[in-house]
């Protein structure tokens, strides 16, 4: 999966609202074969985004996506701020 095809996800989950898991495990892709992280800031940047309003998600599996430290900041905001 690439970073756009998160941006069109993440809303249609938001609007679901009773979503419990969501398994988004192995999805992101970079197009750089060097470099494995670069742009994971924005596949996750719409899921963060999802989550500040989400409070029906209760389990969410990213596992294998290789994101880096950016898109892990941006990550944790979001949850931080979901409630």
């Amino acid at each position: 999966m690439k970073a756009i095809h998160a941006k069109i996800l993440a809303p249609a989950i938001q609007d679901m609202g009773a979503l419990a898991k969501l398994d988004m495990s192995s999805n992101y892709k970079s197009s750089n074969f060097r470099e494995e992280t670069e742009g994971s800031e924005e596949f996750i940047r719409p899921i963060s985004a999802m989550l500040k309003t989400n409070t029906s998600l209760k389990e969410l599996n990213l596992a294998g996506n290789k994101l880096n430290a950016e898109a892990g900041r941006i990550f944790s905001q979001g949850m931080r701020d979901n409630r």
